[in-house]
């Protein structure tokens, strides 16, 4: 099973690149979402971390009603390997708001790609309850990650889905934005992540499995060379 930690969040009004200082353990794996008002699809440059080398791949990504407000969860295609002070930093062009928020994976016997078991997005959604259905089901041990971001400058942006944990719940007024990020440590089964609560404006949402499968290790690994 693994643990989830959330690392920070950088959510503003500020136009440009945002980033997030935070420590994280050897041997984790970084999940970041970034999200980006105001502007078009592809104007998050990039991500990246100056912890090591390591670079992010995009699980998924989606968009407002109005095409304006896109989000993004992305997966480091390594674990950490020094457990200092690390910047993670989006770089954003276009934009008039936004941000990212850093959360940590232990347990996570893979990265990148194949870390991903499972995923599912909303674009385009008039205000309601949002629920996602995702690729293919979690096994019990998989970990989950979702968030929902709306047109909203409050702390009530939708509720999580049963037995998973809310750790943000925030906006920014000029443009109103808003997030909710929420995560699941194991026992999701469900092709469905179903929130529990309608959002008070347009959104979009995201939803991800995390494949805590261990490796099959043949007991012959000598025979596989014949």
């Amino acid at each position: 099973m693994g643990v989830w930690t959330a690392r920070g969040i950088t959510w503003t009004t500020t136009a440009g690149n945002k980033t997030v200082t935070a420590t994280p353990a050897v041997g984790d794996l970084i999940v970041i979402f970034v999200g980006i008002t105001g502007t078009g699809l592809g104007n998050l440059d990039n991500i990246s971390d100056n912890n090591s080398s390591g670079t992010y791949y995009t699980a998924t990504a989606a968009s407002h009603l109005t095409g304006a407000d896109q989000g993004f969860v992305l997966v480091r295609d390594q674990p950490i390997t020094s457990a200092t002070s690390t910047i993670f930093t989006a770089t954003i062009s276009g934009d008039n708001g936004g941000g990212l928020a850093v959360f940590s994976l232990s347990g996570c016997p893979y990265v990148g790609s194949a870390a991903v078991k499972a995923t599912g997005t909303q674009s385009g959604q008039a205000a309601g309850t949002p629920s996602i259905t995702l690729s293919k089901a979690p096994g019990v041990m998989d970990a989950m990650f979702g968030v929902v971001m709306t047109l909203t400058n409050g702390s009530a942006n939708s509720a999580p889905p049963t037995s998973w944990t809310e750790q943000y719940d925030q906006g920014y007024n000029t443009p109103a934005s808003g997030i909710e990020v929420v995560f699941r440590n194991s026992g999701h089964t469900s092709t469905t992540v179903a929130w529990t609560a309608a959002t008070p404006s347009e959104f979009e949402s995201h939803a991800v499995a995390f494949n805590m499968d261990m490796p099959v290790v043949h007991p012959y690994p000598q025979l596989l060379a014949h």
